[in-house]
């Protein structure tokens, strides 16, 4: 990929993430606004148990699709197809399940203890066109088209904050209701996805699937790994400490995760262009180079949050939400060292080292574990922060090393910013265009 299309595709992918920040702490405002920390919290599970099931069904093989496409250049025939039929059954097959967990819901966890047959239905449906966009997305992503899947992507979210204000001002001021309104956005610009997608070259290529789903598995159990790593503290703290105290923690970890989206935007397009890359070094510096601007623009982030959180939070998402300062200010160092491990794992994934992504992941869940079992059940939200950043600070410390390692890149080298470092991201700050 030509350094030029990379620079715009960083710098569009830094605009969406933004908006997509922006957008994510109205969201937020309006449910808090409306539903207080309590409905805030039966909101935030069933997110989280949709998040989980769409991750783990999905195979990992959006980003499978990504590298499969950018490599070779085009999207094999038969692919969306496969696609839709997958996320059908796993829809039915997620309904199925939840129907017969429902009597047992306040034990498992997965589901909100009252209405759960209702959860179950959008979890089910969520699931569903979770897996097909992501799939879908991949295509787009890998084939080149990154600015149309993040217009697509901000188009859904502009459509969920009218659903969500909608709602606070029309309609009843219900879970049910805001968690309906989270599913039609999707449903809605699904078509819109599938359409970008095959626009693309499309050419037979007999065992296509198989193959990319061979390739992602190790990936997969990472991913599903990180998942559990950045999620499931809000699962203990919901069994030892309930829905208000989930409320108040899922806000922190929203305000939080505005930091992470620069992450996020640096890695979208950093894995096709590793996949891409024609030798070792250049893919090497590409990964440093990201690396060394997320702690540039995410250090930045940080520090500018941790100062306003102060005034913002009580203010604005109202004074029961007050609580949530200490876990958010726990929360932030973590964010800059997950954010530092999700750009590795774009290079090792590109670069198809995906069991060292798996090595990683493993213990950061052994480390999500036993701090959850003992800080969050002590100390409710601020024990799950520290939980979370001492789990994302173990993480980081072992992708770097094995990244350092096998590269000889020095952890310098990718922790500190330079002068280049600094007129890169003010080059790609200025090509940004909406």
């Amino acid at each position: 990929m030509p350094s030029t299309q990379a620079s715009r595709q960083d710098a569009h992918s830094l605009l969406t993430a933004a908006a997509s920040a922006i957008l994510g702490l109205a969201l937020n405002l309006v449910a808090a606004r409306a539903l207080g920390p309590a409905g805030k919290g039966v909101l935030d599970l069933a997110g989280a148990s949709a998040g989980l099931f769409t991750l783990i069904l999905g195979f990992s093989l959006n980003a499978g699709i990504t590298q499969h496409v950018s490599a070779a250049g085009h999207s094999p025939a038969g692919l969306s197809r496969s696609i839709w039929l997958w996320s059908l059954l796993a829809g039915l097959g997620v309904g199925f399940g939840l129907s017969i967990m429902t009597t047992q819901a306040s034990n498992i966890g997965l589901l909100p203890s009252e209405n759960t047959t209702f959860w179950a239905i959008f979890i089910a449906v969520c699931t569903a066109f979770g897996l097909a966009a992501g799939a879908l997305r991949g295509v787009v992503i890998g084939s080149g088209a990154l600015v149309a899947a993040n217009r697509i992507d901000l188009s859904i979210k502009l459509m969920l904050l009218g659903g969500y204000t909608i709602a606070s001002l029309v309609l009843a001021r219900s879970t049910g209701v805001y968690f309906a309104m989270a599913a039609l956005p999707a449903i809605a610009l699904l078509p819109v996805l599938l359409h970008v997608a095959q626009r693309g070259p499309v050419r037979p290529e007999p065992g296509a699937l198989r193959s990319i789903l061979l390739s992602t598995l190790p990936l997969h159990g990472a991913n599903v790994i990180h998942f559990l790593n950045q999620r499931a503290d809000l699962f203990f703290v919901q069994a030892y400490h309930g829905p208000a105290e989930v409320g108040l923690y899922a806000l922190a970890v929203s305000l939080a995760q505005t930091v992470l989206f620069l992450s996020s935007a640096l890695a979208i397009p950093l894995l096709p262009q590793i996949a891409a890359a024609t030798n070792p070094r250049e893919a090497e510096e590409a990964a440093a180079a990201a690396c060394r601007r997320f702690v540039l623009l995410g250090g930045s982030g940080a520090v500018v949050l941790a100062a306003a959180a102060f005034w913002v939070v009580p203010a604005v998402f109202g004074r029961a939400f007050s609580t949530s300062l200490a876990p958010l200010f726990l929360l932030l160092p973590g964010m800059i060292a997950f954010g530092l491990t999700n750009l590795l794992i774009s290079y090792f994934a590109g670069t198809k080292q995906n069991k060292v992504n798996l090595r990683v992941s493993i213990l950061g869940l052994i480390l999500t574990l036993a701090g959850n079992l003992t800080l969050t059940r002590s100390l409710g939200a601020p024990g799950a922060a520290l939980v979370s950043s001492l789990t994302y600070g173990g993480m980081a410390a072992a992708s770097l090393y094995l990244f350092t390692r096998s590269t000889g890149v020095s952890v310098r080298r990718v922790l500190t910013p330079d002068r280049a470092t600094v007129s890169s991201a003010i080059q790609m700050l200025a090509q940004i265009r909406p």
